[in-house]
């Protein structure tokens, strides 16, 4: 049991990295692992006294002596089993980078592993280095670069995995999985001057992870794979990874320093349960990295040393149908520029013109199955095909060497296409993604970019360029459509714009029913869309989503000077009523008139108004918060959705407000024309004055404007013209702005 005063000492000491001890004459400095904040300096016995290596000792913690917490210049040593033999580390001050190693990454994570040949058959904990980066970080290519955005956003919530080596590559995994968070994992800042930190603005972590209970290996003095991957999970609030969402990077170490042996993998953590262990490793260069990771190993009682793998050695086949053996990855990647294979000769036709270098190829054969999946390519020897297409970095860059694939959606959902797991650190391929569909169930080969969906580079998986393509997430697919996706590199003038990536495509079914777009008001007779009023905003729910019970939501997306406030507000529209059209009396019964009777309603609110709406048929909206020429996003989103996820909305109706007073073009033809942009008295003040008379013919050519078009008070429409109307009308005409305020939003 310690002293009740040292208790207290360490509870106050665990706030901060270092802690000044007013000058007391200290005999060195204690780093405690569990017991406080990672890398807290402690050199007071909790009686005034220093500390010692006993004392130090018992408390978990590991004496680095000679100095007291004030005077202390470098950080306190963050991985306690650090030593000589049992790490492959370096001192981070020349250039390396990251290999990305997150679970929360679409559609299944991505993961690390690197290989090592352990002296013992027990794994009790493992120091590994890395840091958090968001997917909205800046790219190193732009200039000038902005402070990394994660800090009190990080997760430590690692899972830890052996495999055993089968032919250079992950196979089955032994010993189980193991998580390790909270008070298992022991974090500190390594210091800052460092190539990554000074460069990128972003902090290099060192992470010591306990094993509770440790990994026990069939054998010793056999290669195995050590996988290391966080599940940063999202941010408080949030449903799925946004563009804050902050993704764990493993540090990479380079064997030009004397350690490692320029080898490692990459790949995602899409492993069916049924596979009793397998990896989610391709056996080829597509996970295959030239560089290694930083880490260090530990036994149950202290450190594990081990020794690193001989660098396995494949065939180099290049496009010219030449095969040189006996080839490293690295020396394929940077001498002869060919395709590595961890095998014995190459393939006779590697070069040969094949589906999927052209577009019409891979309509011919270079079809992805129904169900999707993890696919190594190679593009070493691809032509360029299709149409131009740029993708703009600080400068813009063309599509090279593309290899074409074929895929059907076969659900409901999103299409989600990740080449995360293509890395380019070594700077072997850096990697582009696009991808086309006319939502046809016909494959289509691009002329131009119009069916062009998106393209994707390495800043969708993170801010640092070493992890491929990034990611593209579609709109709403349905089943039977055609996507033709495009895999190819950029014409980078350092010649890294082909190689071998990997690319995983799915089909991920939508966690609600999506909903289609809402439609338009139309303008009677004519069928012409009218969804330019001044007061009103209009829409209605197709057949196509008949019987479905959903709720709306309007988006307050561009309003005029004055008003944007109101910018980006999210209300719903409420239940509607009806209304008279062509009298006084707001309520039916109603009076006969024309254009019609009756028209339905609905001002907006803060809570989803669920119902069957396309029974509703056109629903007028009105609100303060509708302004004249306002931009507004109609959406609509099934009872069975997440509501705070935008993803669970149809795509928008758009609808754009008529400026103030401005009704009609003129009302010589019926029905009267939409609104021109000009305010007139012949037109639009005698549109309101006719509707307030409830003139039709034969006494005017045309019937009087609906009463949508012509209700212009007050700050909330009262569904009454009256001469006020007319007045307001009138005031427009004469350049008099938009009179009324607007409370505050939703809270």
């Amino acid at each position: 049991m310690w002293p009740s005063a040292f208790r207290t000492s360490v509870l106050t000491l665990a706030i901060g990295v270092f802690v000044q001890t007013n000058g007391r004459s200290a005999q060195a400095q204690c780093e405690v692992a569990k017991l406080t904040a990672p890398g807290v300096c402690v050199d007071d016995d909790g009686s005034g006294g220093g500390m010692d290596e006993e004392l130090c000792t018992e408390l978990g913690g590991t004496f680095t002596g000679g100095a007291d917490c004030g005077s202390v210049t470098e950080f306190c040593p963050s991985c306690v089993i650090k030593g000589d033999g049992n790490c492959q580390v370096s001192d981070f001050a020349g250039l390396f980078q990251m290999h990305l190693s997150d679970m929360t990454v679409p559609p299944f994570g991505v993961t690390s592993a690197d290989d090592f040949i352990p002296a013992g058959d027990t794994i009790g904990s493992i120091c590994v280095w890395g840091t958090y980066m968001d997917s909205s970080a800046p790219s190193p290519l732009g200039s000038p670069y902005e402070e990394y955005s994660c800090v009190g956003h990080v997760k430590d919530n690692f899972r830890i995995r052996i495999y055993q080596d089968v032919g250079g590559f992950p196979g089955s995994q032994v010993g189980g999985d193991r998580w390790v968070s909270g008070e298992d994992v022991y974090r500190a800042e390594i210091p800052a001057d460092n190539y990554f930190t000074s460069v990128y603005s972003i902090s290099v972590l060192s992470q010591m992870l306990t094993l509770d209970p440790p990994i026990v290996l069939p054998e010793a003095n056999v290669t195995y794979w050590l996988e290391v991957v966080n599940k940063t999970d999202t941010l408080a609030g949030e449903t799925e990874p946004t563009e804050n969402t902050c993704y764990w990077h493993w540090a990479q170490v380079y064997r030009e320093y004397g350690i490692g042996n320029d080898y490692s993998v990459m790949g995602t953590d899409d492993r069916p349960d049924d596979q009793g262990g397998g990896s989610g490793y391709i056996p080829w260069a597509a996970s295959a990295r030239s560089t290694d990771l930083a880490f260090c190993l530990g036994a149950p009682d202290g450190a594990l040393a081990f020794i690193t793998p001989e660098t396995p050695l494949g065939s180099c086949c290049m496009c010219d149908q030449t095969c040189q053996a006996d080839q490293t990855l690295e020396d394929c990647d940077d001498q002869l520029t060919g395709t590595w294979l961890p095998q014995d000769g190459c393939p006779t036709n590697l070069c040969e013109p094949q589906a999927g270098r052209t577009c019409a190829g891979s309509r011919a054969g270079l079809w992805i199955p129904p169900e999707g999946g993890l696919f190594g390519f190679d593009t070493s020897c691809a032509p360029t095909d299709g149409p131009a297409e740029t993708i703009g970095l600080p400068r813009e860059y063309t599509f090279v060497h593309d290899l074409w694939m074929a895929y059907v959606t076969n659900c409901t959902g999103r299409l989600v296409v990740s080449m995360c797991a293509t890395g380019n650190s070594n700077g072997a391929y850096d990697s582009v993604l696009a991808l086309y569909s006319d939502h046809s169930g016909t494959c289509r080969c691009p002329l131009s970019s119009e069916s062009q969906q998106g393209t994707a580079k390495d800043e969708n998986c993170n801010g640092i360029p070493d992890s491929g393509a990034g990611i593209y997430t579609s709109d709403i697919v349905y089943p039977g459509e055609c996507w033709l996706i495009r895999a190819g590199g950029l014409d980078f003038v350092r010649g890294n714009e082909a190689g071998a990536g990997l690319i995983d495509v799915r089909c991920v079914p939508a966690i609600c029913t999506p909903s289609h777009p809402p439609e338009p008001d139309v303008l009677p007779l004519a069928g012409e869309p009218v969804n330019q009023k001044v007061r009103y905003l209009s829409f209605q729910v197709g057949e196509v989503d008949a019987g479905r019970e959903q709720a709306i939501r309007v988006t307050f997306v561009d309003l005029p000077a004055g008003y944007e406030s109101w910018n980006g507000t999210k209300m719903f529209v409420g239940p509607p009523e009806m209304y008279c059209e062509n009298a006084g009396k707001k309520r039916p019964p109603c009076p006969p008139g024309q254009p019609m009777t009756e028209f339905k309603a609905a001002t907006l609110q803060c809570n989803a108004e669920v119902r069957e709406w396309s029974a509703e048929g056109v629903v007028h909206v009105f609100h303060e918060g509708i302004i004249p020429g306002g931009v507004y996003h109609v959406q609509a989103v099934d009872k069975t959705c997440e509501l705070d996820l935008d993803s669970s909305y149809s795509d928008p109706l758009i609808v754009q407000m008529s400026p103030w007073g401005d009704l009609v073009t003129d009302c010589t033809t019926c029905p009267c024309g939409p609104p021109d942009g000009v305010v007139g008295i012949p037109t639009d003040v005698t549109a309101v004055l006719d509707k307030f008379r409830n003139l039709a013919p034969p006494s005017v050519p045309c019937p009087a404007v609906s009463k949508v078009r012509a209700d212009l008070d007050w700050a909330t429409p009262n569904q009454r013209v009256d001469i006020s109307d007319v007045t307001f009308c009138l005031d427009a005409f004469r350049g008099f702005e938009y009179p009324f305020g607007v409370a505050d939003p939703c809270p």
